[in-house]
């Protein structure tokens, strides 16, 4: 009886050391389309963010694009999920309609992002990375 006890055991570790693997992977994947999918709403977070400190009247004059990416650039850096202290792979472009900016006129900021997958890198030889962008349109008030 002892003994069909120790073989049942010595299955069940057979049998994990066989499903481990596979539910590593599985677990960072899932944990890696996470953090994908919070960046792309980070990103779409900060396009709208930039988009609206470009086109409400803070000071005398609206923000220049030089101001809207450095604001932008900020946000992205305090929110998106990456090892690194600063995400450089993040570039924003502000286009307004006119130039100079007026009432009416329309302020385009658009992010891109290079994201990097953060754990199945560690199982396969290269990291994998995926192109985000989102776009805000806003009216210069």
């Amino acid at each position: 009886m002892a003994w069909g006890k120790i073989k049942i055991r010595g299955n069940a570790m057979i049998e994990f050391a066989l499903v481990l693997p596979a539910f590593l992977l599985l677990t960072a994947g899932m944990v890696d389309l996470s953090v994908l999918y919070y960046d792309q709403a980070v990103i779409t977070n900060a396009s709208r963010e930039g988009a609206r400190y470009g086109v409400a009247v803070l000071t005398p004059s609206y923000p220049t694009t030089a101001q809207i990416t450095t604001y932008v650039k900020n946000y992205t850096t305090n929110h998106l999920i990456n090892f690194s202290t600063s995400p450089t792979n993040v570039t924003v472009t502000a286009t307004p309609s006119t130039s100079p900016a007026v009432f009416g006129s329309t302020l385009n900021v658009t992010v891109n992002y290079t994201y990097t997958d953060l754990l199945l890198h560690h199982f396969i030889n290269h990291g994998n990375q995926y192109s985000l962008s989102a776009t805000t349109v806003m009216t210069y008030e």
